[in-house]
């Protein structure tokens, strides 16, 4: 074989190379999104545990807050907390999700809308919070939107579900 020859079958396998180098680092990416995603949704699941645990742990003011009945200050104080925890949950998995760019956000958004819309309690004391901190954050920074968003977000979530249950059609699916 001439020179040639083999000049032009070494940078063949040059070019070979870098393309399953590139084909391996691509892969190598995937798989570490995938690892991290796994990650968010194991701490996710990990934390809501403990969410749960906790209004285990307080049942009884946890469905008389819920309801919307009268609480005693020391019941309120943990109503609160409950509904702070269960809140914080939500925000940041919705957040987490957001910036892995997973579509799951919508759901999350949906799933704490739908409970706030379901506990009336829980829904005033959370709008409470919210608005509180919007409150406190723009005596700080008036340029800080951040909670105003996921307050307008979550509100447009339970006016979606308000409207839908207004239609008849919408809870066909429920029968």
């Amino acid at each position: 074989m001439k020179s040639l020859d083999w000049k032009h079958i070494s940078e063949l396998l040059g070019m070979a190379a870098i393309v399953a180098s590139l084909i391996f680092l691509a892969v190598q990416i995937q798989q570490e999104k995938d690892i991290a995603i796994s990650e968010i949704r194991f701490a996710t699941e990990s934390n809501s545990i403990e969410v749960r645990v906790a209004i285990i742990e307080n049942v009884d003011v946890w469905a008389k807050g819920c309801s919307g009945s009268e609480l005693s200050e020391t019941e309120q104080i943990i109503f609160d907390q409950l509904v702070e925890n269960t809140n914080d949950r939500a925000y940041a998995v919705a957040g987490y999700y957001q910036r892995m760019s997973v579509t799951a956000r919508e759901t999350i958004v949906a799933e704490f809308a739908g409970f706030l819309e379901n506990n009336p309690g829980a829904y005033e004391t959370w709008k409470r919070r919210e608005q509180n901190l919007q409150f406190l954050r723009r005596s700080i920074d008036p340029d800080n939107t951040e909670a105003s968003k996921w307050l307008l977000e979550i509100e447009s979530a339970i006016e979606k579900i308000r409207k839908a249950e207004r239609q008849p059609d919408s809870l066909a699916h429920l029968q």
